[in-house]
């Protein structure tokens, strides 16, 4: 079982709220009028582009540049990127602070993949964690523990019998 494990430093780990803006274009019908292309048009149509709203293109250059200082992986690394076990920690100067830590890591696990060279969809764990920072840091920190699991596509599934005999069962201990 292989692994990889760093920590990067960034000014802002940036919540997004808004993560995708449908950009809307204008284009010319038959008879030459214009109309907005929305989201219920024709399939004959192409749909509308969907872009990344400002907060999350500056989120993303700001994680793509951390993570540029870091470097690429040496050739020889071994490590699998298939069914990866991942920790991500956010280290924030106020923990209590209206920042989400879910609406974080979406755009710095996409950025963690195109930088690494991967498909998030290999990614079959999450832990995530978050921490205030104690004294007067003017940066926050991400540290990240990438885990090569073992186990096999196989050993990965679950009946769907057994996930139906305990849904809608909750348990409470202590």
């Amino acid at each position: 079982m292989s692994s990889i494990s760093f920590t990067i430093e960034v000014a802002y780990i940036q919540s997004v709220n808004k993560l995708h803006t449908p950009v809307i274009r204008w284009i010319i019908n038959r008879k030459n009028t214009f109309h907005k292309m929305m989201k219920c048009i024709p399939k004959k149509l192409p749909r509308p582009d969907i872009i990344l709203s400002t907060e999350a293109r500056v989120a993303r250059l700001n994680y793509f540049r951390a993570l540029n200082k870091l470097g690429p992986l040496p050739k020889d690394h071994g490590f699998k990127f298939k069914n990866i076990d991942i920790t991500i920690g956010a280290y924030f100067k106020t923990l209590y602070s209206k920042r989400d830590i879910d609406n974080a890591l979406k755009i710095f696990i996409d950025v963690l993949a195109a930088h690494f060279k991967f498909n998030d969809s290999n990614i079959v764990n999450i832990h995530t964690y978050k921490r205030e920072l104690t004294g007067n840091s003017p940066k926050e920190y991400i540290h990240v523990k990438m885990v090569s699991m073992v186990k096999t596509d196989e050993e990965l599934k679950v009946s769907a019998e057994d996930m139906k005999s305990i849904s809608g069962v909750l348990t409470v201990n202590g």
